[in-house]
């Protein structure tokens, strides 16, 4: 069966990222196969250049027998391609996993490269966890790290202690880090995370509609009014079917649609409180020729009524008021999350005691990156950052390196980059026979400015010949041949 025009254009587009949106069924699995052989077949690609992401191993598994298949099938009309032959060698050593697969395997393989802060470190014959052996990991930590927390009872931690039973059972606090604990692995860097939600509770504006949590609020009962609305004013229409029902119904919800909009058009907290009004009534409908219209409409009103009277309780307080309650939570919110923070280093400690990790680790392990440099003369890593506000990454932070010989020893410090900072990227020399020798300056140097330095790629201009020196898990060093680009 040939391909349609779209499936064939997503087969053979190359203008870099590429979204496919189809329903279930409809050969999204055959595009991605026939776009993997169109760079096989035609531009002498080989199977194993390429990452193929998936959300499940039986689907990795389906998708590289399937991609095998493929292989044979082509193989069947071009028996003496050398090519074709050497992928049906490659394909089973290719990259198709799923995404913690795929970070695992990233993290064993370096390892070598990673910085504990100057403790002992995780190997590369780490074990991963399963789900229920990293709960039960979690679980034994936790009472250690609450007993230092009872240790130490500052008013902000007494704050957070009484509000969760403090004295009778603090079970309730135990699950409410165990929870916290457990979204905020979803977040790339949890660790920042956690120290930015420390700072906004230190620094809250003086409206309680100004907080994210206000602004989140309107934005979400805002969006709601205006979806009743337009449903209320569309009914309208509808009910001239029926010039009884119509007559019955009509202005109340007019009305209430009216309301309705007023208050999506609302742009702050206190005002969108003044614009609340009570919900108003409908005038019995009798005789109505159209019944089931009748039904449909009361049932929308309803439905309508009982939303609207679980969000306008959430404009009961203005924003001064509701700030005077976020205040009084602040110290025991900041205890929490302090809380949270060392939960969250004592396990990352434990784990890497065991030598173990859980799916969450493998995946913020992978995406963490450091680059030699001269921060204001002093010899030191950049850490370098990426996320889905700045996918192509950029310099988070520093710390400083201190050589002796050919060892380096990091602090254990992070500091971030001050504008007025100068930054001299360096390039490690290396001997034929892999012994250090130097390290030369880069470009010339950077000034930070306002905003973090951005990462970018910078083509290379004339001949330029490169080698690339790969470290293995034993610590050897292997040259690969010189490569010539202009």
């Amino acid at each position: 069966m040939p391909l349609t025009p779209q499936q064939q254009a997503a087969v053979e587009n190359r203008g870099g990222s590429l979204l496919v949106s189809a329903a279930a069924g409809s050969g999204k699995t055959r595009v991605l196969v026939d776009r993997l052989f169109r760079y096989v077949t035609e531009e002498r690609q080989n199977v194993d250049d390429f990452l193929i992401i998936t959300y499940t191993r039986a689907a990795a598994a389906e998708l590289r027998e399937r991609i095998a298949q493929e292989l044979s099938g082509r193989m069947a009309d071009l028996p003496n391609d050398r090519h074709l032959q050497r992928q049906l060698m490659l394909v089973y050593q290719a990259d198709i996993k799923t995404i913690d697969a795929f970070c695992t395997a990233l993290l064993r393989e370096n390892i070598h490269l990673m910085d504990f802060g100057g403790e002992r470190g995780l190997t590369a014959d780490f074990r991963v966890l399963d789900d229920n052996e990293a709960t039960l990991l979690r679980r034994r930590v936790l009472p250690r790290v609450l007993e230092g927390f009872y240790t130490d009872m500052t008013p902000d931690r007494i704050q957070l202690a009484d509000a969760f039973g403090f004295g009778r059972d603090d079970s309730r606090l135990e699950e409410l880090v165990l929870e916290l604990y457990n979204k905020v692995q979803s977040h790339a860097y949890p660790e920042r995370w956690l120290e930015e939600q420390r700072a906004a509770w230190a620094g809250l504006p003086p409206d309680g509609g100004e907080t994210v949590y206000g602004r989140e609020l309107l934005s979400s009962l805002t969006r709601k009014a205006a979806h009743w609305a337009a449903l209320l004013r569309a009914s309208l229409g509808e009910m001239a079917a029926d010039g009884r029902l119509e007559k019955a119904y009509a202005p109340g919800f007019a009305q209430a649609a009216a309301q309705l909009e007023a208050l999506a058009a609302a742009s702050g907290w206190d005002e969108a409180r003044d614009r609340v009004r009570p919900f108003p009534g409908l005038t019995a409908a009798r005789k109505c020729e159209l019944p089931e219209l009748k039904t449909r409409m009361k049932a929308l009103w309803d439905q309508c009524r009982k939303e609207w009277k679980g969000q306008s309780a959430l404009l009961s307080l203005s924003g001064e008021e509701a700030m005077e309650d976020i205040r009084a939570m602040a110290p025991a919110m900041a205890a929490l999350l302090r809380l949270t923070e060392d939960f969250d280093l004592a396990c990352q400690r434990e784990k890497v005691r065991r030598n173990v990790v859980d799916f969450s680790d493998a995946e913020h392990y992978a995406i963490r990156g450091r680059a030699p440099a001269l921060h204001n003369g002093v010899r030191s890593e950049l850490l370098l950052t990426f996320d889905d506000e700045r996918p192509q990454g950029y310099v988070a932070g520093v710390r400083s390196v201190y050589l002796d010989g050919e060892t380096d020893t990091v602090a254990k410090g992070q500091t971030g980059l001050e504008p007025g900072d100068t930054l001299e990227f360096l390039c490690d020399y290396y001997s034929y026979d892999g012994s250090y020798e130097d390290s030369y300056l880069l470009g010339e140097p950077l000034t930070v400015g306002a905003e973090a330095p951005a990462i970018s790629d910078v083509p290379l201009e004339g001949v330029t010949r490169a080698a690339y020196r790969i470290t293995d898990l034993f610590g050897q060093h292997h040259w690969t041949p010189a490569l010539s680009a202009q």
